[in-house]
């Protein structure tokens, strides 16, 4: 049996995870939360995802594909605009 690897996600400022869909299968990935948010880790087995994350805040949407590897993390961040612009939805 081969070890899963584990995808670490996060946005800036922050992100909902929209889907995570394997690319060989077209299958949905079940995700333990319900409305998964940034920053998430998801153990996965070896394969490429695509994964659409939404910026917090907005109807902005970004896709990645990723490719897991077995025993591996992959570590991925979106960005949705500026550090200036995050320091403003604090205020």
């Amino acid at each position: 049996m081969t070890a899963d690897g584990t995808l670490a996600i996060d946005a800036m400022p922050w992100g909902r995870i929209l889907s995570v869909i394997n690319t060989k299968t077209s299958e949905a990935v079940a995700v333990a939360d319900p409305e998964p948010t940034t920053p998430l880790r998801l153990s996965l087995p070896p394969g490429s995802y695509s994964i659409e994350v939404q910026a917090g805040e907005s109807a902005a949407k970004q896709n990645l594909v990723v490719t897991v590897l077995p025993g591996q993390t992959v570590t991925k961040t979106v960005s949705f605009g500026t550090a200036e612009g995050a320091l403003a939805l604090l205020n």
